[in-house]
């Protein structure tokens, strides 16, 4: 059944594919939990995690959390505090604090759950170059820039040791992220330099994520404002409009 679960979700799908796929878990968690009450025994974690980001996907937040928690305490009690499970609860959780307005105990969750897989799976692992990101992200929230550009840093470092097909994106959104932090330090130049870089991998990709490539200009727009270009602020103003198709 963990296998269905994994499969339901990770197949790109509508949004009506998507309600399908969490009504479908939803039916499927019925006689589990039935089993699991009758038996006195926890529910499977694992499906646990997976209902969660269903959820997380439909912008159920608290029911996420919910069920994030609850994975979290039964790996707790059956594996220990410091296993890798742990850390991917934790990060779940601080993901959909972050999305919550939340960002002050998204970094404390971040925080363990990056020291647990750098232990599990060393520093330089895929996932803990992402919650690295994650944790930059939530630092910037707070207006902690120092501490988002330090671990925008780390990300990038983590990023530029994957394989190619995957470094493309995670580095563009690397130079995006560290770009920002340096723009509200008032590291003018080096904020340039990051976010032309991530303008130029955003456009070297064959599909750019649009979302991502609009902040990325959004901001290289309010550098070029910020240290008076307004006429090169103008230029990158339309071609943000360009874009949008307006």
């Amino acid at each position: 059944m963990d296998m269905l679960m994994f499969i339901l979700l990770n197949t790109k799908k509508s949004i009506i594919e998507k309600l399908l796929v969490s009504i479908i878990i939803v039916i499927l968690l019925i006689p589990l939990n039935s089993y699991a009450e009758e038996t006195k025994k926890e529910i499977n974690p694992d499906l646990l995690l997976l209902y969660g980001q269903a959820m997380k996907d439909h912008g159920d937040y608290d029911v996420a959390v919910g069920c994030y928690k609850k994975a979290l305490s039964i790996y707790e009690q059956t594996l220990g505090e410091n296993h890798l499970k742990v850390g991917t609860c934790l990060a779940n959780i601080a993901r959909v604090y972050s999305l919550q307005n939340r960002p002050a105990d998204a970094e404390i969750l971040l925080q363990r759950a990056i020291k647990i897989e750098k232990k599990a799976l060393g520093p330089d692992h895929l996932d803990v170059g992402l919650d690295l990101l994650e944790l930059s992200a939530v630092t910037f929230q707070q207006v902690k820039y120092k501490d988002a550009e330090k671990y925008a840093r780390d990300a990038l470092e983590v990023f530029t040791l994957q394989d190619k097909g995957v470094r493309i994106h995670l580095v563009a959104l690397g130079h995006l992220y560290l770009g920002q932090a340096l723009v509200k330090a008032k590291k003018y130049k080096e904020s340039e330099r990051n976010l032309l870089q991530s303008i130029e991998l955003y456009e070297s990709m064959g599909k750019i994520p649009e979302q991502e490539y609009e902040n990325v200009l959004n901001w290289y727009s309010y550098l070029l404002r910020v240290t008076g270009r307004d006429s090169e602020a103008k230029s990158a103003s339309a071609k943000l409009q360009k874009m949008r198709g307006n």
